[in-house]
């Protein structure tokens, strides 16, 4: 199964919080990346380490319908887990944000979506019930631990 791993709070924001895009650069450009995650289909969603910082939570903040609360608070949301998989996503395309621009609104695709990067588009968010410990990965992996599958499908995904 494929997977990608995303920073917290915006693992969160996938899973919970209604970020239907996933912003992804490379240093060769949007292009690279757009074809570096070129796929389609249910990928899994891998929280890092690592969190993005205060500047991240205020814009899941200003954009999610849902309190996103705070990292490690008591009886935190399962989908603020860190160095694990989370759930699962729909990766419904992969364009970049050249290519859904509007001119006559001057917006991109979702207020989700970052200038000059390629956007994964994401539908169908799924919270495991439990976190999956796991190392994650750059770019789009492939997850071949039949224990870590197991877990994952146990939990009726």
């Amino acid at each position: 199964m494929r997977a990608i791993t995303v920073q917290q709070p915006w693992a969160w924001a996938i899973l919970r919080g209604g970020k239907n895009v996933e912003n992804r650069a490379n240093r060769r450009g949007a292009a690279a990346a757009k074809k570096q995650f070129n796929h389609q289909g249910t990928v899994l969603i891998h929280a890092g380490q690592r969190y993005a910082g205060a500047e991240a939570h205020s814009r899941v903040q200003h954009l999610s319908a849902v309190d996103p609360g705070m990292p490690g608070a008591p009886q935190s949301d399962t989908a603020w887990a860190f160095g694990a998989f989370l759930g699962t996503a729909i990766l419904v395309s992969v364009h970049t944000s050249e290519e859904c621009y509007d001119p006559a609104t001057g917006r991109l695709c979702s207020p989700w979506a970052d200038d000059h990067a390629a956007h994964l588009v994401l539908a169908a968010p799924k919270v495991l019930r439990r976190p999956v410990p796991h190392q994650g990965q750059l770019g789009l992996w492939h997850v071949t631990d039949s224990t870590v599958l197991s877990q994952i499908r146990r939990q009726s995904l």
